[in-house]
């Protein structure tokens, strides 16, 4: 990438000087290379001044590496490209969704269910042969920047037998975090080994502390029907002692990960959360891609009731929609203490059908 080095000084400050005058005008300069092999060759770059200052000095980066085929990429760099993406925004090629809750917060570290979803047509798009692979890495990262906990796995998918599922929904993974309380970004990259092709989705969610009792609803989660997903379950996941977490009454089911919505139809929806008293009172809310609240959303709940966790509560309800217009939005829950008017909200993206 180019750079200076200033070296020679013992007096942190006079080098700190010399950096801020040496960087104090900056330009950008960009271009597109044309017909540009991939064949990661070095290429180098040369720049001229016209009609700049006496003593005026250019520094620019000496050149640049054309781009590789991803298949000739090798393992080490596919991870430190991983790790370079995995702090940036939800984004890419392929669509990716995040859920991550925690479960059995009593031990020192959380049992943290998580869900992939991934959208099959874009994981297959430009993808040659009869087998499809992708890399999934996770990484739970803490406010304070700390990866406190992380995967990766590669799966390899025929095609021909995961059938018409993985073309008309996708391929969900099922794998785990383990995790002390704090607040975390679920950070996922998945992406195909053959085109390089990727996605990035990023999911915040809250461990609670046992002790301290800290007050945490989860994450909504949306039963949907079973089949509708290609379904792999990650080593970890296969691993764990831990019992199936997502169940109502003992009945297990599948959560949506992007819930699909339809105006004027009720959706079953389980509410679940820690420390929350017993009169606690619930409400949702649909808000757009603007950050303004959308009328026409009412919920109706259910008893409340203990889950598999003595520590958690659970709550069934049914979420209905009046008149809205297709499209993305940001459903929240919230939870109202009536005494002490404190609020704990919980939040996942939803897709609204017409």
């Amino acid at each position: 990438t180019g750079g200076e080095f200033v070296e020679n000084f013992n007096n942190l400050t006079v080098a700190l000087e010399k950096v801020l005058d040496r960087t104090s005008v900056t330009y950008v300069l960009a271009f597109q290379a044309k017909d540009l092999k991939l064949d990661g060759e070095f290429h180098k770059l040369k720049v001229k001044l016209k009609g700049g200052p006496k003593g005026a000095r250019l520094a620019y980066r000496p050149g640049y590496f054309a781009p590789k085929p991803y298949s000739e990429v090798s393992q080490r760099e596919r991870i430190f490209s991983a790790a370079s993406r995995i702090y940036g925004e939800s984004s890419g090629q392929v669509e990716t969704s995040a859920l991550a809750a925690p479960f059995e917060i009593a031990s020192q570290m959380a049992y943290v269910p998580t869900l992939i979803e991934i959208d099959g047509v874009d994981l297959l798009r430009g993808n040659q042969g009869g087998t499809v692979t992708a890399e999934i890495y996770g990484y739970a990262v803490a406010d304070d920047g700390q990866v406190k906990d992380f995967f990766n796995q590669t799966i390899g998918i025929d095609v021909a037998k995961a059938g018409p599922t993985l073309q008309e929904t996708g391929l969900k993974f099922f794998n785990q975090f383990e995790l002390p309380p704090g607040t975390y970004d679920a950070r996922i990259l998945v992406r195909n080994a053959s085109t390089g092709a990727s996605g990035v989705s990023v999911f915040r969610f809250q461990v609670p502390d046992s002790e301290r009792k800290d007050p945490v609803l989860l994450p909504p989660m949306f039963p949907e029907q079973a089949g509708k997903w290609l379904i792999v379950r990650g080593q970890r996941a296969e691993e764990a002692t831990h019992d199936y977490p997502f169940t109502v009454q003992g009945e297990p089911f599948i959560p949506a990960v992007k819930p699909v919505l339809t105006p004027g139809q009720a959706a079953a929806v389980l509410l679940s959360g820690y420390g929350l008293g017993d009169s606690v009172q619930m409400s949702a809310e649909l808000v757009d891609l603007t950050g303004e609240p959308v009328d026409g959303v009412s919920l109706n709940l259910g008893e409340r009731r203990l889950a598999a966790d003595p520590a958690m509560a659970q709550w069934t309800a049914t979420l209905s929609l009046g008149p809205q217009e297709a499209g993305e939005y940001l459903l929240r829950f919230t939870a109202t203490d009536p005494e002490s008017g404190e609020t704990y909200s919980s939040n996942i993206k939803v897709t609204v059908t017409s």
